[in-house]
Order: structure tokens, then sequence, then C-alpha cells
């Protein structure tokens, strides 16, 4: 088997279901074993102290790449052209898309935490404007 091939192939961007195709392997054991072994895997290389890159690099890429796909659809509903913001709001929605399979969060999952992480940086935002808080 060639799984080296298959793994670098899924981390160029191949959805997992093009590469699983290609095994004899199925697609809900392609995911599992991405989350299983390549995701924990990689997590581990990037955290180790040789590595020149840390999680908050990877943490501002993804936030440049929804706020500029962001930007792209707020300028597009501000054209008022209906084809454009129709193509805007799928790009956008590929981009968010690409990144939680990446990820390997799937929208269910993805919807609870971003609820979760909302009503925390409500509780956190509101403590902070109080002036109520310990010294950080």
């Amino acid at each position: 088997m060639d799984r080296p091939a298959w793994e670098r192939r899924i981390l160029a961007g191949t959805p997992v279901s093009v590469v699983a195709a290609d095994t004899p392997y199925s697609v809900s054991a392609a995911n599992r074993h991405l989350r299983q072994h390549l995701r924990p895997a990689l997590s581990a290389e990037v955290l180790s102290p040789a590595a020149d890159l840390h999680v908050s690099d990877f943490a501002e890429k993804l936030v440049s790449l929804v706020s500029s796909a962001h930007s792209v659809r707020r300028y597009a509903e501000s054209t008022a052209n209906p084809r454009l913001i129709l193509q805007s709001i799928k790009t956008e929605a590929d981009v968010l898309e690409t990144i939680m399979r990446r990820l390997g969060i799937d929208s269910e999952e993805g919807a609870e935490d971003y609820v979760q992480a909302r009503k925390l940086t409500s509780a956190v935002g509101a403590l902070v404007r109080s002036g109520d808080h310990p010294e950080f």
C-alpha cells in the first residue's frame, strides 16, 4: 500500500473521498485514519521544539483566509450584483468547509463549538468591559 502518497494527496488538498476512491478503503476508514493517526502526527511535528512553526501561526492563517473570503463577499454585496454576490457566498462557504474538513470538524460539531465559543467570548468581553476583574 502507498499510505504516504495517499496522505500527501490529502495534505495537498485532494478531498478525502477522492483519495479513498483510489484505495481499497472506504471514505469513513480514510477519515478515521486522518483523525486518529495523521492529525496527531502532524500536531506533534508542528509542536516539536525543532519546528519553526507555531500553532498561533496556523491560527492567524486560518483567520486571514476566512477574513479575506468575508471581505470579498462584503465587496460583492456593495456592488449589488446578484451573480457576484452568489459567487462570493459560495466561495466563502467553500473556504469555511475546506478549513473545517482539514481540521476534521463535521458541521454539527462545528456549529456546537461555535455556539459555545460565542458564549465564552461574550462572557469574557462583558467581564473585561465591566472593569471588575483581576489583573492579567
